[in-house]
């Protein structure tokens, strides 16, 4: 099978190289009369011939392949048969004879298997009733043990219920006697009650009196508020009238103060030789003048730029010949002083606590008192 496969490659092999070395034969005197579309259509017409050329004997190739491949296979089907024929014939006569032994065999197993379902049926009622006896003594030993179970807990719930009894009678004790405990503490508690009655009376007259004398106070605190008010308006309308009449002073002296600045101003040209007495007659009319300080050397940010008029460059700039030494630290030695007594701050009086404002210097009116020659 695998020659023939190989056979069949090689021949698919020949045929390939055979139509691949063909060149299409392509008749020029046909062409001629075609244009570019024409003769595309007749280049492809001319190659797919050339094509189907080699289509045709690939599939010739190939059936001839297939028809010497199905006689082969007719052939070797027909020798195995044969063969296996042969073979399963001696097989079924074997098999034959050992279905014959096994019938045998299966007659004489056929009674041994009654036999034994015999002596089956026999032991399961023997076992049946070997199994209800053991049943009858597993709950005769299980009912042994719930009765002395139950014997137990009888007599836990004997003792358990003469412990009860005696807690019972216990705290019947204890409730009589915390019956007269509890009769003792409302008695205790009554009393408590009836001396904090009497406290909170006592106490309730007191702040009674507080509040009255409270309000007493409060009165005499707003009679004392009252006068004390007059007496600050009072004192108020008299600082009034004497700030009013120290800036009279003031403006009166600073109208003296200008009237000596124009008697001290020169009303003249202050550079330069005196006036006619034409142009000082003329000059009398206006006012005198005083000139403002003049800026020396400064720019429009306020710098100095009078160091522009020096120049550096007849300065020799050279550096020293000795090392730099290193700096030397001095130590100051100061004498300690104990600390002394500080100075504490003047307590100052709260304005509300005063009656009456302080006095005032007199010379304070005799200042500000228009002096009358």
């Amino acid at each position: 099978m695998a020659a023939d496969v190989a056979k069949l490659c090689a021949s698919l092999d020949k045929i390939f190289k055979t139509f691949s070395t063909q060149e299409v034969q392509l008749d020029p005197k046909e062409m001629k009369n075609f244009r570019e579309r024409g003769t595309l259509q007749y280049i492809e017409q001319k190659f797919q011939a050339h094509l189907q050329r080699a289509r045709a004997a690939f599939l010739q190739e190939f059936r001839n392949h297939a028809v010497v491949v199905e006689t082969e296979v007719r052939k070797i089907r027909d020798e195995m048969t044969e063969k296996m024929e042969d073979k399963y014939g001696k097989m079924l006569g074997e098999l034959r004879e050992n279905v014959l032994d096994t019938e045998g065999l299966v007659q004489a197993q056929k009674a041994e298997i009654t036999q034994l379902k015999g002596v089956v049926a026999s032991q399961e009622s023997y076992l049946t009733a070997a199994k209800h006896k053991e049943h009858l003594e597993e709950q005769a030993h299980s009912l042994q043990q719930q009765l002395e179970l139950s014997r137990g807990e009888v007599a836990q719930l004997k003792h358990q219920l003469s412990c009860r009894d005696e807690l019972v009678k216990q705290l019947g004790r204890e409730t009589s006697s915390l019956e007269a405990e509890l009769k003792r503490q409302e008695l205790a508690a009554q009393e408590e009650k009836r001396e904090a009655e009497s406290r909170w009376q006592g106490l309730h007259r007191e702040m009674q009196q507080q509040q009255e004398r409270f309000v007493e106070h409060m009165h005499a605190y707003a009679q004392q508020f009252e006068q004390y008010k007059d007496k600050t308006s009072d004192q108020l309308q008299i600082l009034a009238i004497l700030n009013r009449r120290l800036k009279e002073a003031l403006q009166e002296m600073e109208e003296e103060r200008q009237r000596h600045i124009k008697a001290r101003t020169k009303p003249t040209h202050r550079i330069g030789e005196e006036p006619s007495e034409e142009i000082a007659e003329m000059f009398q009319d206006y006012e005198p003048y005083i000139l403002d300080e003049a800026p020396y050397r400064v720019d429009e940010m306020g710098m100095d730029t009078s160091w522009r008029d020096y120049k550096i460059s007849n300065f020799e700039l050279a550096l020293p010949q000795r090392p730099m030494a290193p700096p030397k630290f001095k130590v100051e030695r100061v004498r300690r002083v104990l600390p002394g007594p500080t100075v504490t701050e003047t307590p100052r009086i709260n304005p509300a606590r005063l009656l009456q404002l302080p006095a005032v210097n007199p010379a304070i009116g005799r200042v500000l008192s228009p002096s009358r020659a």
